[in-house]
């Protein structure tokens, strides 16, 4: 059963057990039911009462473990056809999925056909860490997840936000009206509120965040952690016609500063292929990010998220200390997620269970 599941991982991590957890975990072991039993003839036959919502969109406050429970609803599911991705690579594969569609002939409702594709592979569909950036993200959703739901595909998100706060200062934000419109009707809404962030608590050693900026430190930090004699210009490739550019390379390590990752025009495409290429990606000079700083505010999230979800380590050295790095107020909240992250970045577990040695 899965609280079994549960109440075994909340022990081996030295948790106490969360009665908002617990009544998540019961949500989503009913949608376990529901979808194994979909998948098997004497159920369909007997035609079991199922609930008429196509997945949760679980929301709440950084380190609340979202992405913790979700993930144990995922991985103890017993079907073969689901597919977990993080949702800036899910958005970016539907766009480059479009643009390769618009080069055919005679293909009419290309989002539809996408979704078909879609849904024909998977029957679940989980995203982590959703949130919307850009209009023409935003422009796309409504019509797909309508698609996929039409064609029978459960969805389950992980975000900061409740759904009326979804994209809440973006450009022609009426864009999003239908896709909040339909996540209220078509899917079930969790805020998984809890007082402790399990992030935080899990810290064991902070070690890998320094500040002020010293760069003797910051170097003698670098070399007791690492052994790179010297660096190497590369570059990667981003798309069919784009590369990136690395300045200083060493083997699966890469070096930067904060203005090359986000004072550049950078995006999810370029930090996801970073992710897939190095294992450990060092950030000197992080400046304390202002309000007139919302695009470097909004690539460094982007960047964080990608490093988070595939395993990266992260060396950094800024300007202030960690909890002051951002003070401006219009990306608060997601903000306070890459804070809670990077925290968790430095912790002798997630060191343990990065890719530093796993590639």
């Amino acid at each position: 059963m899965l609280q079994d599941v549960y109440e075994k991982n909340i022990s081996a991590n030295g948790y106490k057990k969360d009665a908002n957890q617990l009544a998540l975990i019961n949500l989503l072991a009913d949608y376990s039911s529901q979808i194994e039993d979909s998948e098997n003839f004497i159920s369909r036959l007997f035609n079991r009462k199922k609930s008429k919502k196509h997945g949760v969109y679980l929301w709440g406050k950084v380190g609340r473990g979202k992405t913790f429970i979700l993930n144990m609803f995922y991985n103890n599911l017993k079907i073969n056809n689901k597919f977990r991705q993080h949702f800036h690579e899910f958005i970016l594969d539907c766009h480059e999925k479009i643009n390769n569609l618009n080069q055919q002939k005679n293909v009419d409702d290309k989002v539809t056909r996408i979704a078909k594709d879609i849904s024909q592979k998977f029957k679940i569909l989980y995203l982590d860490e959703f949130q919307i950036n850009n209009i023409a993200d935003a422009m796309l959703l409504s019509k797909i997840f309508t698609e996929l739901i039409a064609n029978g595909a459960y969805i389950f998100f992980t975000s900061n936000f409740r759904p009326e706060e979804i994209y809440k200062h973006g450009l022609k934000r009426e864009y999003i009206y239908p896709f909040i419109e339909l996540i209220k009707e078509k899917i079930e809404i969790f805020n998984l509120d809890t007082e402790v962030d399990f992030r935080k608590e899990k810290l064991k050693e902070f070690k890998l965040f320094m500040h002020p900026y010293n760069e003797q430190k910051f170097q003698s930090l670098i070399d007791n952690f690492l052994d790179v004699k010297d660096y190497i210009q590369t570059k990667i490739q981003i798309s069919e016609n784009r590369y990136l550019y690395i300045n200083r390379s060493a083997g699966k390590i890469a070096r930067f500063t904060f203005n090359e990752l986000c004072v550049e025009n950078l995006g999810s495409s370029d930090y996801i292929a970073l992710c897939k290429h190095f294992t450990i990606l060092i950030i000197e000079n992080i400046p304390q990010l202002k309000f007139d700083n919302h695009n470097e505010a909004l690539r460094f999230i982007t960047l964080i998220d990608c490093m988070y979800d595939n395993k990266i380590i992260g060396i950094f050295s800024a300007e202030t200390k960690l909890d002051m790095l951002y003070i401006g107020k219009i990306h608060r909240a997601e903000f306070d997620r890459t804070i809670s992250r990077i925290y968790e970045m430095q912790s002798n577990e997630y060191l343990d269970n990065s890719l530093l040695y796993a590639r």
